[in-house]
């Protein structure tokens, strides 16, 4: 099974970063196709969620409490993903590579509760403490 992570958030807004940060770790080991890491989730990403089996989404959540890990399926909103054209939600994203290719991987989301999203460079202790379990996340989702 062909697996594609994206990891996004920015990196400029402490906490909100992690899921790019955990992508860019995550490049180190694996092959350069199958990990990507963005700031923002933007339509040409449809093209390459079209050709996987599988894609992880890892990002940052300001609805979770700090430091706990959330993982669940998603799929398509069935919204008109043409309104997003400069950043959207993975199930936005679905949407797009649904219409456009006809065909939907296998989706997973894999949410961290930040702590501070103010503006400003590195991950709080909380968030950097997880890192390792979202990873044993990503790895258990690609084996499964």
């Amino acid at each position: 099974m062909k697996t594609l992570i994206i990891g996004y958030g920015s990196t400029l807004r402490r906490d909100d970063g992690v899921g790019f940060m955990l992508a860019e770790q995550l490049m180190e080991t694996m092959p350069e196709d199958e990990v990507i890491a963005r700031q923002l989730l933007t339509p040409d990403l449809a093209e390459p969620v079209s050709k996987v089996d599988q894609v992880i989404f890892i990002d940052a959540c300001a609805k979770t409490p700090a430091g706990e890990v959330g993982v669940r399926a998603i799929s398509p909103k069935g919204e008109n993903w043409g309104a997003f054209v400069h950043e959207m939600s993975p199930e936005v994203l679905l949407d797009c590579v649904k219409e456009i290719y006809s065909t939907l991987p296998q989706a997973w989301l894999i949410t961290i509760g930040g702590e501070d999203f103010s503006i400003g460079e590195g991950l709080t202790d909380k968030v950097t403490s997880v890192c390792p379990q979202v990873l044993q996340e990503v790895d258990r989702l690609r084996h499964a």
